[in-house]
């Protein structure tokens, strides 16, 4: 059961990369799971000329001054926690323009990419207490759902084939990528393999995350049924911005260790977005089919899905210069459509990645405790509800999963459980 956004995931800086017994240790809240207290401090990075070297060289000098950048927003936004004392230090330096604390009135930042004004309305949601606020009815309202524990759920790590490098290789070179200087750079292995590519085998650095709101078009069998509204994808990156901060606030906690996120998303308003299929009103195996599509409409057009959305991942590395990428595909479904795809699925990832799943409408968790969930699984973390895991043996690179509850006594919280 994920009970609050509050729990410590302990993290090394030597390997973090959240293996399932990374002991999982409650902090104090208000008994609902519901405490957002790592958003206290929140502040609003704006740069003067922004673009991908600019949003580093900042979040390079904040980290130097002992403030954290949670989540870089292309091409001209940050949030993390920067005391006031250094804004003096900061302002204009790095092409910070200004460092807000407080909520910014319409206009005064003046940013015009959609990415950044999603950012910009989460701030000062959060500054006002909005985002809390809406977080503790969500967490009420799951708790009087429930969230299906003693073997009711469904494992939600999936484990990818086997990677078959020429396909991956022939997208990275018609995406414009050269895969020597690639592998110069250290971006790709000598020998592609799933294990070897390196785009989520640790949650350290800078990790990009593109996500990809899901849209039918009507244009084959099924209806259009259901069309993202811009009200509910701004609530879906909200809770997608407090579950990523969350992971970002742990990190400097155990080592100096750092984890920033640059997120981008993409509308489904954008016609790469959109699709034939309506996904939630078939089974998720046909995942392959419309995740294909969508990174075929991006130009990844060759092979299956793990070779497309990999190849679009290591672009995602290479031109956002990341150390870590994976990406994120949203299923629409508002109320009354189907709460899960037809076999029962509603949120997963592939572990290790290239990518996780999942539905816009949750029911038994808020989309912050599930996004930072399956987010987990992406860097190797395991599940350690009934039904998730089995034993408390060995679950990932030779290490135990002591947590899982059919095993453990009395089980810590965990966003894992």
């Amino acid at each position: 059961m994920i009970r609050s956004l509050s729990v410590v995931l302990v993290l090394s800086c030597l390997v973090l990369l959240l293996a399932p017994d990374a002991a999982c240790a409650a902090e104090p809240d208000d008994g609902e799971g519901a405490n957002l207290s790592f958003l206290e401090g929140l502040t609003l990075i704006v740069l003067e000329d922004g673009n991908i070297p600019r949003l580093h060289e900042a979040k390079n000098l904040i980290h130097s001054y002992g403030g954290h950048v949670a989540v870089m927003s292309p091409p001209s936004l940050l949030l993390g926690w920067v005391p006031f004392e250094l804004r003096a230090e900061l302002v204009g330096r790095a092409g910070i323009k200004d460092i807000y604390y407080t909520d910014v009135l319409p206009g005064e930042v003046g940013v015009k990419e959609a990415p950044n004004r999603a950012v910009v309305r989460y701030f000062n949601a959060a500054v006002r207490g909005d985002i809390q606020e809406e977080h503790v009815k969500d967490v009420v309202a799951a708790n009087l759902i429930g969230r299906g524990r003693n073997g009711e759920r469904r494992p939600d790590k999936l484990i990818p084939p086997e990677i078959d490098a020429g396909p991956y290789l022939d997208n990275l070179r018609a995406a414009g990528l050269d895969v020597r200087s690639l592998k110069d750079r250290g971006i790709l292995p000598e020998t592609v393999t799933q294990g070897a590519l390196g785009n989520s085998d640790y949650m350290t650095g800078t990790i990009a995350l593109s996500i990809f709101f899901v849209e039918s078009d009507g244009s084959g069998s099924d209806p259009d049924q259901y069309t993202w509204t811009a009200e509910d994808m701004q609530k879906y990156m909200n809770g997608v911005i407090t579950g990523l901060t969350w992971w970002a606030s742990r990190a400097p906690l155990y080592g100096g260790c750092s984890a920033t996120f640059l997120i981008y998303h993409y509308s489904g308003a954008d016609p790469r977005c959109q699709q034939w299929m309506e996904p939630v009103l078939h089974s998720s195996s046909y995942e392959s089919d419309w995740v294909s599509a969508i990174m075929a409409n991006f130009g990844y057009t060759l092979g299956n899905m793990w070779s497309r959305v990999s190849a679009f991942n290591t672009w995602q590395r290479s031109t956002y210069q990341t150390n870590r990428a994976y990406s994120a595909f949203i299923v629409y479904n508002p109320p009354p459509a189907p709460v899960s795809f037809p076999d029962g699925a509603t949120a997963y990832a592939w572990y290790y990645g290239p990518h996780t799943i999942l539905l816009f409408n949750l029911t038994g968790s808020t989309i912050a405790q599930v996004f930072a969930h399956e987010t987990g699984h992406i860097f190797g973390a395991c599940d350690e509800y009934a039904g998730g895991c089995s034993h408390c043996g060995t679950c990932t690179n030779g290490v135990n999963n002591g947590n899982c509850e059919v095993c453990s006594v009395h089980p810590t919280d965990c966003v894992m459980l």
